[in-house]
Protein backbone atom coordinates (compact mmCIF):
# COMPACT_ATOMS: atom_id res chain seq x y z
CA UNK A 1 0.00 0.00 0.00
CA UNK A 2 3.00 2.61 1.18
CA UNK A 3 4.80 2.16 -2.45
CA UNK A 4 1.60 2.42 -4.39
CA UNK A 5 0.90 6.22 -2.47
CA UNK A 6 4.71 6.53 -3.23
CA UNK A 7 4.27 5.85 -6.98
CA UNK A 8 1.29 7.98 -7.21
CA UNK A 9 2.53 10.96 -5.43
CA UNK A 10 5.70 10.52 -8.09
CA UNK A 11 3.48 10.74 -11.11
CA UNK A 12 1.94 14.09 -9.61
CA UNK A 13 4.85 16.83 -9.78
CA UNK A 14 2.19 19.42 -8.40
CA UNK A 15 1.45 17.30 -5.53
CA UNK A 16 -1.74 16.43 -3.68
CA UNK A 17 -3.73 17.09 -1.36
CA UNK A 18 -7.45 18.22 0.06
CA UNK A 19 -9.86 20.10 -1.44
CA UNK A 20 -10.65 23.97 -0.11
CA UNK A 21 -13.60 25.66 -1.25
CA UNK A 22 -13.73 29.28 -1.20
CA UNK A 23 -14.01 30.04 2.48
CA UNK A 24 -11.04 27.09 2.97
CA UNK A 25 -13.26 24.51 4.17
CA UNK A 26 -12.77 20.95 2.96
CA UNK A 27 -15.32 19.64 0.75
CA UNK A 28 -16.71 16.16 1.22
CA UNK A 29 -18.12 14.41 -2.09
CA UNK A 30 -19.60 10.67 -2.11
CA UNK A 31 -16.42 7.73 -3.24
CA UNK A 32 -17.34 4.94 -5.33
CA UNK A 33 -19.02 3.17 -2.87
CA UNK A 34 -21.37 5.92 -2.35
CA UNK A 35 -20.27 6.77 1.56
CA UNK A 36 -18.88 10.83 1.98
CA UNK A 37 -15.56 11.33 1.49
CA UNK A 38 -12.97 14.13 1.46
CA UNK A 39 -12.45 15.31 -1.93
CA UNK A 40 -8.65 15.20 -2.87
CA UNK A 41 -6.75 17.66 -4.70
CA UNK A 42 -4.01 17.17 -7.41
CA UNK A 43 -2.31 18.41 -10.40
CA UNK A 44 -2.64 22.00 -11.57
CA UNK A 45 -5.23 22.78 -9.36
CA UNK A 46 -3.67 21.80 -6.13
CA UNK A 47 -0.83 24.24 -7.24
CA UNK A 48 -2.86 27.04 -7.47
CA UNK A 49 -4.81 26.58 -4.36
CA UNK A 50 -1.47 26.12 -2.42
CA UNK A 51 -0.01 29.49 -4.24
CA UNK A 52 -3.39 31.20 -3.21
CA UNK A 53 -3.15 29.55 0.44
CA UNK A 54 0.43 31.22 0.48
CA UNK A 55 -0.71 34.48 -0.47
CA UNK A 56 -3.60 34.62 2.03
CA UNK A 57 -1.42 33.37 5.13
CA UNK A 58 0.36 36.95 6.64
CA UNK A 59 4.29 35.89 6.76
CA UNK A 60 5.64 34.88 9.74
CA UNK A 61 2.53 33.12 11.18
CA UNK A 62 3.22 29.96 10.49
CA UNK A 63 4.82 28.76 13.51
CA UNK A 64 6.83 25.85 11.73
CA UNK A 65 8.31 27.95 8.83
CA UNK A 66 8.26 32.24 9.29
CA UNK A 67 9.14 32.27 5.93
CA UNK A 68 5.63 31.25 4.42
CA UNK A 69 3.29 33.74 3.85
CA UNK A 70 2.51 37.10 2.28
CA UNK A 71 4.10 40.57 4.15
CA UNK A 72 0.96 42.50 2.52
CA UNK A 73 0.84 44.23 6.90
CA UNK A 74 4.36 45.74 6.09
CA UNK A 75 3.56 47.25 2.81
CA UNK A 76 -0.20 48.48 4.12
CA UNK A 77 1.78 50.30 7.04
CA UNK A 78 3.77 52.15 4.60
CA UNK A 79 0.91 54.64 3.31
CA UNK A 80 2.31 54.95 0.31
CA UNK A 81 0.12 55.97 -2.55
CA UNK A 82 -2.09 53.28 -4.44
CA UNK A 83 0.61 53.20 -7.56
CA UNK A 84 3.30 52.35 -5.77
CA UNK A 85 1.66 49.92 -3.17
CA UNK A 86 0.86 47.46 -6.05
CA UNK A 87 4.34 47.83 -7.30
CA UNK A 88 5.22 46.39 -3.89
CA UNK A 89 2.52 43.92 -3.94
CA UNK A 90 3.81 42.83 -7.17
CA UNK A 91 7.15 42.09 -6.18
CA UNK A 92 6.08 40.48 -2.87
CA UNK A 93 3.74 38.52 -5.02
CA UNK A 94 6.70 37.12 -7.31
CA UNK A 95 9.19 36.34 -4.41
CA UNK A 96 6.00 34.71 -2.33
CA UNK A 97 4.87 32.52 -5.52
CA UNK A 98 8.76 31.98 -6.77
CA UNK A 99 9.74 30.27 -3.17
CA UNK A 100 7.41 27.65 -4.61
CA UNK A 101 9.18 24.53 -5.77
CA UNK A 102 6.83 23.92 -8.41
CA UNK A 103 7.15 27.21 -9.78
CA UNK A 104 9.35 27.63 -12.85
CA UNK A 105 8.90 31.12 -13.01
CA UNK A 106 6.01 34.51 -12.88
CA UNK A 107 5.36 35.22 -16.53
CA UNK A 108 2.92 37.93 -16.06
CA UNK A 109 0.79 39.88 -13.30
CA UNK A 110 -2.26 42.13 -13.88
CA UNK A 111 -4.58 43.83 -11.30
CA UNK A 112 -8.31 43.59 -12.10
CA UNK A 113 -7.87 47.63 -13.16
CA UNK A 114 -5.34 46.72 -15.83
CA UNK A 115 -5.85 46.01 -19.38
CA UNK A 116 -3.83 43.19 -19.30
CA UNK A 117 -6.49 42.03 -17.09
CA UNK A 118 -9.43 41.91 -19.69
CA UNK A 119 -6.95 40.56 -22.14
CA UNK A 120 -7.10 37.29 -19.92
CA UNK A 121 -10.36 37.74 -18.93
CA UNK A 122 -12.30 38.94 -22.26
CA UNK A 123 -15.90 38.07 -20.31
CA UNK A 124 -15.01 40.29 -17.51
CA UNK A 125 -17.29 43.66 -16.18
CA UNK A 126 -14.95 46.56 -16.11
CA UNK A 127 -18.00 48.29 -13.88
CA UNK A 128 -18.34 45.46 -12.10
CA UNK A 129 -14.93 44.51 -11.14
CA UNK A 130 -14.36 48.41 -9.94
CA UNK A 131 -18.21 48.12 -8.16
CA UNK A 132 -16.40 44.94 -6.20
CA UNK A 133 -13.37 46.73 -5.15
CA UNK A 134 -15.12 49.80 -3.42
CA UNK A 135 -17.30 47.29 -1.26
CA UNK A 136 -15.06 44.30 -1.09
CA UNK A 137 -11.88 46.39 -0.57
CA UNK A 138 -10.15 43.77 -2.35
CA UNK A 139 -8.63 43.58 -5.82
CA UNK A 140 -8.19 40.49 -8.19
CA UNK A 141 -4.33 40.02 -9.21
CA UNK A 142 -3.89 37.17 -11.62
CA UNK A 143 -0.71 35.95 -12.13
CA UNK A 144 0.00 33.92 -15.05
CA UNK A 145 3.27 31.40 -13.79
CA UNK A 146 5.08 28.67 -15.80
CA UNK A 147 5.24 25.48 -13.73
CA UNK A 148 7.73 23.17 -13.56
CA UNK A 149 5.90 20.97 -16.05
CA UNK A 150 2.98 21.67 -18.55
CA UNK A 151 1.71 25.16 -20.70
CA UNK A 152 1.96 28.72 -18.20
CA UNK A 153 -1.40 28.69 -16.09
CA UNK A 154 -3.06 32.00 -14.75
CA UNK A 155 -3.42 31.71 -10.84
CA UNK A 156 -6.45 34.19 -9.50
CA UNK A 157 -5.07 35.52 -6.17
CA UNK A 158 -6.95 37.94 -3.72
CA UNK A 159 -5.32 41.14 -2.07
CA UNK A 160 -7.23 42.59 0.49
CA UNK A 161 -7.34 46.06 2.06
CA UNK A 162 -5.86 48.10 -0.71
Amino acid sequence: MANELTAQAALDPFGRGLFLDDCGDLVFERNRDGLLDLRPSNGVGNLAQGLRITVATPLGTDIFNQLFGFDLLSIMRAGYPVSITKQLIRLHTVRTITGDDRVLRVEELAFDDEPAFTQLHPDADPDALRRQRKVTRRWQLDVLIQPIAGRPVAVPVQVAGV
